[in-house]
């Protein structure tokens, strides 16, 4: 089972790489590490419910899903809005720094030159 699982967690972070790469969105290193975490933890909660059934134990099981899959899926929910909200803020940002400069090096270096001044 665990190896199907293995499968599945391997495919699906392939596709997530290939399609980040295809859409130009960077990921930071901490980004990352914030994923694998959650991922961790999901993987981890999921196998304690796995094991803790199998022994006949149903509400632990459920109570250890709770206080591991609960943080996981939070950090996951968090991570994905972190990484669109800082693509729309670094190209906001770069917005306003081409609005607020070029007025300034338009002061700074003068008139254009016209076709007069050329010959």
């Amino acid at each position: 089972m665990w190896f199907v699982v293995a499968l599945i967690v391997g495919t699906a972070l392939t596709a997530l790489v290939l399609w980040l790469r295809s859409k130009t969105i960077v990921v930071k290193w901490y980004e990352w590490l914030i994923g694998v975490i959650g991922l961790l933890l999901l993987l981890f909660a999921f196998q304690n419910l796995v094991g803790t059934i199998g022994e006949l134990y149903p509400q632990p099981a459920w109570m250890l899903l709770l206080i591991l899959g609960l943080p996981a899926l939070i950090l996951m929910v968090v991570l994905g809005y972190a990484i669109p909200r800082r693509r729309a803020f670094t190209a906001v940002a770069a917005a306003v720094v081409v609005y607020v400069s070029y007025p300034v090096l338009a002061a700074i270096s003068g008139p254009p030159p016209s076709s007069a001044d050329a010959g």
